[in-house]
Formats: structure tokens, C-alpha cells, sequence
């Protein structure tokens, strides 16, 4: 199983900035080299094509017959035909803690491709607030020690914050408004973003793989806004009611006699959850990992 392909026409190399002006430099940060091979692609484009240099990297070229290839509005990407990339084969060196979320293959993928995979799903917005993502730490004016949200992660943390409002609040009974609504376009831009923190993704590949469908959109957002943690905290609060229950419910003198409250709101009922939040193909609560290098 190797990484993924990237084709960037009427370039003669992949260096930092022909990668920053095809609009690839989310996928090729700062610790991923691109190797590349000059090329005459699609019916004639000249260009190169390049991919991540590493132990998962795929041979570097152009060989249709041998390869499959999908253009997303001008960005081509593709992969090998006989070793479709895994998610392991697209982790970064560093990798931010999260809840683990398998995504089911969609029609149209790869056999043993990345779909299927377990994919480790960075949380944006904590369930007790701010965020998992890292933060710059200083001092202020005041000489008091304060933290501010890294630069590239800030237009994430608002699209978390109306993740939060839009999934969470219909859970408590509140009503959503229309600017709180997200959007099938504005999730899947979400979805893409939440991946790319711990994954050399972006939208052209996430098509390529068919990454996703309206039940794993829900769930790899609601892995970013942690309501696994949330699902987790509020299982306990329902089994602790249960142990606390007075026994006075019970007919006295009857021995092996339970009692048990009907009208209670359970994590897997129909009641008090949305209807995504247990879908059988959408994991809502499947782990957790600690942020680890590769």
C-alpha cells in the first residue's frame, strides 16, 4: 500500500513554491518532502507529478493504465491500482489526540482502500470547551500566562464552534438557527479540514477516495466537536440514577423484586439523542487515542 499521487501541470518541479501556488501546501507541510518526475499527462498537459518521499511513497510518474486518477475541478490526484493508500500511509509525523472513527466504504471506492479504514479524528472543540488543537502559550501584558489559537487553526475553530451549536443543541431541546445550520457543502469542508490536522489530505482526495457520505460527515464531526466524551459523561449520569433508585419501588416482602424507570433517557435510545447519534453506520463512541509520532 503506497500514498497518494498528486499532478500539478505546467510545473518542471515540486519545491515550496510551485506546491504553495497549486494550492497543495496543507497536504505538503513543513515536515513532508515531495519528490517528483516531470511528465507529459492527459492527453498531452506537461507538468510533474509528485507524492510524499517515505517509506509508503508510490513509484512517480504517469501510467494511466496502471493508475486511477480523478480531477476535482483542476486538482488531479490518484493513487496505484494494485496498492490503494490506507491511513496510515497518509499520517502525519505528528499526530493530534482524538476519537477513532471508521468510515464505511462508499460505492465507488478502491477495494481495501482508505474508506474502510480507521481514520483518528483530532477534537476541535473539547465537550467542556475550548480546544484539543495546539495553542500558543506567552505572557501578557499583565505578565499573566495566556494562550491564543495557532494561526491556521483559527477558520477550523469557527467552523467547530457551528458544528457545536448545530449538533448539540437539538440534543437539549434548543432550536437552531438558520446561521448555526451547517450547510452539506460548509460540512464537507469542515470534514476535510478536521482530517487534513492529522492526515496529507484535502478535498481533491477525500473524492478521490469517496471518503464520505452524509452518516460519516455526522460522524467525523461529531468525533471533532467530542461528543463521545459527551455520549460517554452522560451514560454514566443515566447508569448512576439507576444504582441511586429508592427501593421503595419495589413491592416489600418480594424478594429478587427491580425496579427500573421507564421514562428514562438513555445514550442509545431513540429519546434524548438524535436520530445520527446512533446510526448503526455512523460510530459515535468507537475510542480514543493520545497524540503520538508516526
Amino acid at each position: 500500500m503506497t500514498d497518494l499521487l498528486w499532478f500539478i501541470p505546467k510545473a518542471k518541479s515540486a519545491d515550496a513554491a510551485t506546491i504553495r501556488r497549486a494550492g497543495l501546501d496543507r497536504v505538503f507541510d513543513a515536515d513532508t518532502q515531495a519528490t517528483s518526475r516531470e511528465v507529459t499527462a492527459f492527453e498531452g498537459i506537461p507538468g510533474v507529478v509528485c507524492a510524499a518521499h517515505g517509506k509508503h511513497a508510490p513509484r512517480v510518474g504517469y501510467w494511466p493504465e496502471k493508475q486511477t486518477w480523478h480531477n476535482a475541478g483542476g486538482q488531479w490526484v490518484g493513487y496505484e491500482n494494485d496498492s490503494p493508500p490506507k491511513p496510515e500511509h497518509l499520517r502525519r509525523r505528528a499526530m493530534e489526540p482524538g476519537h477513532l472513527v471508521r468510515l464505511t466504504p462508499a460505492p465507488g471506492s478502491a477495494p481495501g482502500s482508505a474508506t474502510g479504514g480507521e481514520w483518528l479524528v483530532p477534537v476541535i472543540r473539547l465537550a467542556a470547551g475550548g480546544t484539543g488543537l495546539p495553542q500558543t502559550i506567552y505572557l501578557d501584558e499583565a505578565g499573566e500566562l495566556a494562550s491564543e489559537t495557532i494561526a491556521r487553526f483559527a477558520p477550523l475553530l469557527e467552523m467547530a464552534d457551528k458544528a457545536f451549536a448545530s449538533t448539540i443543541g437539538p440534543m437539549f431541546g434548543r432550536e437552531v438557527d438558520d446561521a448555526d445550520e451547517m450547510t452539506i457543502a460548509e460540512a464537507f469542508e469542515f470534514a476535510v479540514m478536521v482530517l487534513q490536522v492529522n492526515y496529507r489530505i484535502d478535498r481533491a482526495a477525500a473524492s478521490l477516495l469517496r471518503l464520505f457520505d452524509t452518516a460519516s460527515l455526522r460522524s467525523v464531526m461529531q468525533a471533532a466537536i467530542d461528543l463521545p466524551t459527551i455520549e460517554a459523561a452522560w451514560a454514566d449520569m443515566e447508569a448512576a440514577k439507576k444504582k441511586q433508585a429508592p427501593e421503595a419501588d419495589a413491592v416489600p416482602g418480594e424478594a429478587g423484586s427491580d425496579s427500573t424507570d421507564a421514562g428514562s433517557t438513555t445514550v442509545n435510545g431513540s429519546a434524548g439523542l438524535p436520530r445520527q447519534a446512533t446510526d448503526p453506520a455512523m460510530p459515535t463512541s468507537s475510542g480514543s487515542a493520545e497524540r503520538s509520532p508516526d
